[in-house]
């Protein structure tokens, strides 16, 4: 049966990609190292922005149907480790599931329940054989270890790059954040030792600026040098990983990498992160005048639906990376660079 729903999948997923193939301009093999925003799992949020079935340590398969070809090949490596991925009823035994409850009945910042994603019911193809102890389709945060793009994210994204060029040592690659993952990608960027000349370009979706800036773009009261803000902080780290006294990419733009080619992606409709803080570290980015800076800014689309939800969106979307990618000689899609070139989308979302 499994064989049947994986080749079920595959063909789907063949009929999609028809007429879409990738060019790879300079024929080098591109890696894009992707991390999630927080209430996601690596696997199931890189579901959504490409058509490829992507594959579970654990062997078990998901794609994610009418997802846009954006990423041509993502990298996620191991699973962060706040992601607790739950057991089956078998394994986890009767017992086991009443302590579990109670757990989260006494520590509800603890554990976070937590399906495979916030989109629509119909949107994923799930296939797995239930041989493991674990069910991919269902996890819980652990929001201890989740760190808001500070040290520990930092860290883990550090292990996600080292896995990646140990297993393609030849390959370039994209470095791809969403939310609390483009946070991390640019703390990363900018605090880890990374190889440059592999790294071809940066893509920030919905990047924040820092927490206490994030708080008064979402309510103009809370200005980061209040009480009030004070506090917020405070219970965060209590609950989380988050540290008051941690970075965050707006106080990391002098550290940053110069020279590589970065795209920052926001919505106007997104309030969960406001464009205003996205706007705000690509501008100070631009003024420190040594990076190629993108601002895409899409009109409909919430948060984090940016590959999913409006129609007009995800056309601009893709149109815009696809021309940025064949202006950088990395792997494209032809149709989509064409219309990306004809509408100038790359000139109009240009910052420097």
């Amino acid at each position: 049966m499994k064989k049947f729903i994986i080749l079920l999948i595959m063909f789907s997923t063949v009929l999609n990609c028809m007429g879409q193939q990738w060019i790879s301009p300079n024929n080098r093999d591109v890696k894009t190292i992707f991390f999630q925003g927080i209430f996601a799992s690596g696997y199931a949020q890189a579901a959504k922005y490409t058509k490829k079935i992507l594959m579970f340590d654990s062997g078990d398969l998901i794609t994610c149907k009418n997802a846009p070809d954006i990423i041509c090949d993502p990298y996620i490596g191991k699973e962060l480790d706040e992601v607790v991925y739950k057991q089956s009823f078998e394994d986890q035994g009767l017992i086991a599931q009443f302590l579990s409850y109670l757990r989260k009945v006494y520590q509800l910042g603890t554990l976070i329940q937590e399906n495979v994603s916030q989109a629509k019911n119909d949107t994923w193809e799930i296939c797995f054989d239930g041989s493991g102890d674990k069910i991919p389709t269902s996890f819980s945060i652990d929001w201890k270890k989740c760190c808001f793009g500070q040290k520990g994210d930092v860290d883990e994204h550090r292990l996600k790059y080292a896995q990646c060029i140990q297993k393609f040592p030849d390959s370039d690659i994209i470095l791809y954040g969403s939310s609390r993952g483009a946070a991390t990608t640019f703390n990363a960027a900018a605090v880890n030792d990374y190889d440059m000349n592999k790294i071809k370009l940066i893509v920030l979706e919905s990047c924040y600026d820092s927490i206490p800036l994030l708080m008064q773009a979402k309510n103009s009261r809370l200005s980061p040098d209040s009480t009030l803000s004070s506090m917020l902080q405070t219970l965060l780290s209590l609950c989380t990983g988050y540290k008051k006294d941690g970075f965050s990419p707006i106080e990391l733009v002098d550290t940053f990498p110069r020279d590589v080619p970065v795209v920052f992606v926001t919505s106007e409709k997104d309030i969960t992160v406001p464009s205003s803080c996205t706007q705000n570290i690509a501008q100070a980015l631009v003024q420190r005048g040594r990076n190629l800076v993108y601002l895409l800014k899409l009109k409909n689309s919430s948060h984090p639906q940016y590959t999913l939800e409006d129609k007009e969106d995800i056309k601009t979307y893709l149109c815009t990376m696809h021309a940025l990618y064949k202006h950088l000689n990395l792997p494209f899609i032809h149709e989509y660079a064409q219309k990306g070139e004809q509408h100038c989308l790359l000139e109009k979302s240009r910052l420097a």
